[in-house]
């Protein structure tokens, strides 16, 4: 027994200090870890936000330019572009027969003022502050009408719907254009008539707090030509 007694005593525990210190390198150690993972959450997050706005921009891109690219005549406001054209895909037979017919692609904004016809602009955006556009944003939306021929050649949208409404692109701040028409004598990419557009849209990046919120602007340029308007006017 007294041997028994005598080896406890020799057994040595942990003092106060010791498992104060063990704590506090314990916190130090979980203060970093999550540190880290809070941080590649929030960079996980944004990198998904921007990815999904190039998603939406590649959608977009597509819509518009089978739109313009097919177009015979076209329309702008300051909130709406409209393109009118003879459909052949086959997409909509039910409604437009499998011989196909004419259908109006329109393009519209919840505001006034993002659509601007500006030359320069519609070309190079060098220079701009991207969101200085700020105080102009809007959703765009597109909504396919079966189309109807007139007197004077233009396709016009009638009440019959082949798609309903959808958003195709948010968050579009402005949108810049400028019609070519068709030159004998221009330079190389002239040799046709060709809509220039020039967009400025924004996503605001998620993982990001409230009263620390990111935006993340982008602009994009485009030369989209218009055939059926060069063989329709020569």
């Amino acid at each position: 027994m007294k041997l028994i007694i005598k080896k406890m005593k020799n057994l040595r525990a942990f003092t106060l200090i010791e498992v104060m210190i063990c704590i506090i390198l314990t916190c130090i150690v979980v203060f970093f870890i999550y540190t880290m993972m809070l941080s590649s959450h929030k960079t996980y997050s944004k990198l998904f936000t921007i990815s999904r706005q190039r998603n939406d921009l590649r959608y977009f891109e597509t819509l518009l330019k089978n739109s313009i690219m097919n177009a015979e005549n076209y329309s702008f406001t300051t909130k709406k572009m409209t393109f009118g054209y003879y459909d052949r895909s086959g997409i909509y037979a039910s409604v437009l027969g499998t011989e196909g017919d004419y259908r109006v692609d329109e393009y519209e904004f919840d505001n006034n003022n993002v659509l601007e016809n500006n030359e320069n602009k519609s070309e190079n955006l060098n220079g701009l502050s991207l969101p200085s556009f700020s105080g102009t944003q809007s959703n765009m939306t597109l909504t396919i009408y079966k189309g109807q021929l007139n007197s004077s050649k233009q396709i016009f949208p009638t009440s019959t719907k082949l798609r309903d409404t959808e958003v195709v692109l948010e968050n579009v701040n402005k949108l810049f254009w400028c019609y070519h028409d068709y030159n004998e004598n221009p330079p190389a990419f002239n040799h046709q008539s060709y809509l220039n557009l020039a967009l400025i849209f924004n996503k605001e990046l998620a993982g990001t707090k409230a009263a620390l919120k990111e935006i993340n602007y982008e602009s994009q340029l485009y030369r989209f030509s218009m055939k059926n308007i060069r063989f329709k006017n020569n």
